[in-house]
């Protein structure tokens, strides 16, 4: 796993409402992590966390983010899924 996205990995593991998966290899590789019907991807992208926040947990469904953006920290990052997870509206 990428160091920047394992230390990411490691802090969203620790809450126990999520479940956190590493996907892909290399260059390609993104975490997944979700929440009851709420759903996160995170990469990379220069040097930088790039988040797409999903309203389903089913990113295959084909249906659009409901946010993107960019972060620099994991810190942001952390803070940005926990609290996209938490308004979820079956927890």
């Amino acid at each position: 796993m990428l160091p920047q996205l394992e230390l990411v990995y490691e802090a969203l593991c620790a809450e126990p409402t999520l479940s956190c998966f590493s996907r892909g290899e290399g260059k390609s590789e993104f975490l997944y992590v979700s929440s009851i019907s709420r759903a996160v991807e995170i990469s990379l992208e220069n040097n930088s966390y790039w988040i797409e926040l999903w309203d389903n947990s089913d990113p295959e469904s084909g249906d659009p983010p409901v946010r993107e953006m960019e972060v620099q920290s994991e810190e942001e990052v952390t803070k940005v899924v926990r609290s996209w997870c938490r308004t979820s509206k079956d927890v």
